[in-house]
């Protein structure tokens, strides 16, 4: 498969595995694409139709609808994880699995505001939704991953739900271990770093190449509390700097960097997130991500604050590229500002907060 406009690696040798509101196993080429339930007993990663499809699109240069997160983000001048991965140096090797996107169950002790019961167990409490079926198609996750040919796999990529809340992923690597790979895995793991790892879990990490722990971070001090209720930024900022010890003291194998959600609630916070970075270690790598959701894009700030959208995309390299989706008319709409305060002053009804006076977003200039 040679390279072209739409090349995607993950496309020729990724299986993200999640389950589905119904219960069900799905798969998709990465986290970031949109899935299809399967059968987990008859799954087969170089025939499924699905992936099959994906793969034929990108063959004929042509963008596949199912990973339209990577088209969006690119669109608006993002470093999608699609571009990502070309840069993976091994390129293409032909059809098969060498890495493992996989997302453990709902599980979550936040209720972040861009977030749903699907990700956030304590979302689906706030909201009793009951429909949530996860516990079933975990044991299906791992059923299936046992058929599966892992003998190439070289990347684990989990995520959840908060993962190091579950013995999930500790079943994951436990597996792996017992194919004699465990060893020959590099790992990372999107964490709200709520939760530092238990002596169980800093054992088998012990044991990979490398561990990557990516940091969810959108804001720090009382604007994170109030964008990632109901965490203590106190508590946050203490973890990340433990998990940064931990590897000066005794994991020099873990990695950490930052992967931010960008919406237009929390863009004017972003410098301060860049600032707290550089107190803990200058070359922490920060990934910009926009929240999917439409009416939360950033280029919906109100007016007043469009004069610093330059200053905000100027303050990390990894933003500079931001600026066009700013200068295009066509995204913005006072209509998604309106939506998303809505949702905000919802939230601080019910939770006691004050959003509009601790983010920037809604301050007069």
């Amino acid at each position: 498969m040679p390279m072209n406009d739409v090349y995607c690696s993950d496309q020729f040798d990724n299986l993200h595995i999640k389950s589905s509101s119904e219960g069900t196993v799905v798969t998709g080429p990465c986290c970031n694409t949109i899935g299809h339930a399967v059968n987990p007993r008859s799954f087969d990663y170089l025939t499924d139709p699905y992936l099959l499809r994906i793969r034929q699109d990108t063959a004929k240069n042509q963008r596949s609808p199912a990973c339209a997160n990577c088209w969006n983000h690119e669109d608006a001048g993002g470093l999608s994880r699609r571009l990502n991965g070309r840069n993976d140096p091994t390129k293409y090797q032909g059809i098969g699995i060498r890495k493992l996107d996989y997302t453990t169950q709902n599980i979550c002790n936040l209720a972040c505001v861009h977030c749903s019961p699907f990700s956030s167990s304590l979302w689906a409490k706030l909201l009793d939704d009951q429909s949530l079926n996860q516990e079933e198609s975990y044991y299906d996750k791992i059923s299936m991953l046992r058929d599966l040919d892992l003998g190439k796999i070289e990347h684990i990529h989990i995520t959840g739900g908060e993962p190091l809340m579950t013995k999930e992923h500790v079943k994951l690597l436990g597996m792996i271990r017992d194919r004699d790979r465990l060893n020959q895995i590099t790992l990372s793991y999107n964490t709200n770093c709520t939760v530092m790892p238990d002596p169980e879990v800093i054992d088998l990490w012990r044991q990979v190449i490398k561990v990557n722990l990516i940091a969810s971070i959108d804001a720090i001090g009382p604007a994170a509390e109030i964008i990632r209720w109901p965490c203590e930024w106190s508590h946050v900022d203490r973890v990340v700097r433990d998990m940064a010890e931990l590897r000066t003291r005794s994991l020099p194998n873990l990695t950490i960097s930052l992967n931010v959600s960008v919406a237009n609630y929390n863009f004017l916070e972003l410098p301060d997130i860049v600032d707290w970075v550089n107190s803990i270690d200058p070359n922490i790598f920060i990934n910009w991500q926009l929240v999917n959701q439409e009416h939360m894009h950033p280029s919906s700030l109100p007016l007043v604050h469009w004069h610093q959208s330059r200053a905000v995309t100027n303050c990390h390299p990894g933003l500079t590229e931001w600026y066009k989706s700013f200068e295009d008319e066509s995204n913005r709409s006072e209509l998604h500002w309106w939506t998303t305060t809505n949702w905000l002053d919802r939230l601080d009804r019910q939770r006691g907060h004050d959003w509009r006076s601790v983010l920037r977003a809604a301050r007069p200039t």
